[in-house]
């Protein structure tokens, strides 16, 4: 899965990009395709939403993540690879295919 951080970033960059800014956008496309990394994101277990949004949007650590969780580095990558798997096994469905 070598894609996996580029699907991520995507999906970061999706959620924060402002169609308003860039109006040479097809922007029913792009709303279609936030919402769709939107919902990917929402089904995620609760700590592994938090953990990508402590690392991709808050520029955290996964040891700094583990502090914040109580749990070992360890299990924060643990835990941030099940959910970067999961996000690029949906999306790959979803958007990719």
């Amino acid at each position: 899965m070598p894609h996996c951080r580029r699907i991520i970033h995507l999906a970061c960059w999706l959620i924060w990009y402002d169609p308003v800014q860039d109006s040479a956008r097809d922007t029913a496309e792009f709303r279609d395709t936030a919402r769709i990394v939107r919902e990917r994101l929402a089904i995620l277990p609760e700590k592994q939403q938090k953990i990508l949004h402590l690392y991709y949007f808050k520029g955290l650590r996964l040891t700094e993540a583990a502090h914040v969780f109580g749990i070992t580095e360890s299990r924060v990558s643990q835990l941030h690879t099940q959910a970067i798997r999961s996000l690029y096994q949906s999306l790959h469905e979803e958007i990719l295919d």
